[in-house]
């Protein structure tokens, strides 16, 4: 095998087997996007406010600053239906609270599942 042969083969090889993965990691996420909208917060915010405490903990929390880990965070490995994952997030509210998991953004008290919540539909407002 000649030099030229095998560098070709080894870079097309790469490719081959990482375009793939490179192509899933920045695709769109396939999850019900009302999980962003739908929370007991909104009975005493207005969405603007949502979206400002949202915007203000991803900058925050660099590291929760995207879409994927957002999602990720929120519904964890619930593969099911919107209303057993909004369940699971307002159960998940609950513990946060009762355990002093919390956050203080703009004098607001928040779970942090909540604060993601928020961080969500800032983020999805910015897809706009």
């Amino acid at each position: 095998m000649d030099r030229r042969y095998f560098l070709a083969t080894s870079v097309f090889g790469f490719a081959a087997l990482t375009t793939p993965i490179i192509f899933s990691c920045n695709g769109d996420i396939g999850y019900d996007k009302s999980i962003a909208k739908e929370m007991e917060l909104s009975l005493i915010c207005e969405t603007g406010t949502m979206i400002n405490i949202g915007n203000k903990y991803r900058l925050r929390i660099a590291n929760e600053n995207s879409e994927r880990k957002l999602v990720k965070l929120l519904i964890k490995d619930i593969n099911s239906n919107k209303d057993a994952i909004l369940s699971a997030i307002k159960e998940d509210i609950t513990k946060d609270f009762e355990s002093g998991k919390t956050i203080i953004i703009d004098g607001w008290i928040l779970s942090v599942t909540e604060a993601r919540q928020c961080a969500l539909l800032s983020y999805l407002q910015t897809k706009k």
